[in-house]
């Protein structure tokens, strides 16, 4: 299942959000839901499959790299299992709304195996200030020599 669009939504003083109705529907049978902390300060909302996938493609990177070590103990120990209420909202954690700097106005987007939970204004100038990327970024990310290339400064960059 791949998992699209950007919704606006806003945040209760309880930490609870009101999925959209078309996301309610796509996840409901997905199983387990987790929120996790992400990059660039959002969090990622992962069913039970994509988190595992996820374990999987770490363990297999380089299953003793010290990286990868840093990146599960920093993960996995503020991931929190939630679930969806019958009002068909969830509660986010206070650790991970303050992790991520939430307010009232967020932002939920879907990201292709997962969904990401902005701070609204972080999202719009975050998006504002990507755009003129997207063209690159888009060619790169399918021409294998360009993520060879990116791969190998990433690995003289970690050393």
């Amino acid at each position: 299942m791949v998992f699209t669009g950007t919704f606006q939504r806003t945040l209760d003083n309880k930490g609870r959000v009101l999925l959209p109705k078309r996301m309610r529907s796509m996840l409901a049978d997905c199983g387990a839901l987790f929120l996790t902390p992400g990059t660039d300060h959002c969090l990622e909302l992962h069913t039970s499959q994509s988190l595992e996938k996820l374990a999987q493609k770490a363990s297999d990177s380089a299953p003793n790299s010290r990286t990868i070590q840093s990146f599960a103990r920093l993960f996995y120990a503020q991931a929190e299992q939630i679930e969806v209420d019958a009002q068909g909202r969830i509660r986010i954690p206070k650790r991970l709304v303050e992790r991520s700097e939430l307010d009232k106005e967020i932002a939920v987007i879907g990201v292709g195996y997962n969904w990401e939970i902005w701070q609204y204004e972080r999202w719009q100038e975050y998006n504002q200030s990507h755009a003129n990327e997207f063209d690159w970024v888009h060619q790169s990310t399918f021409d294998s020599q360009a993520v060879a290339e990116e791969a190998a400064l990433n690995r003289v960059h970690a050393k």
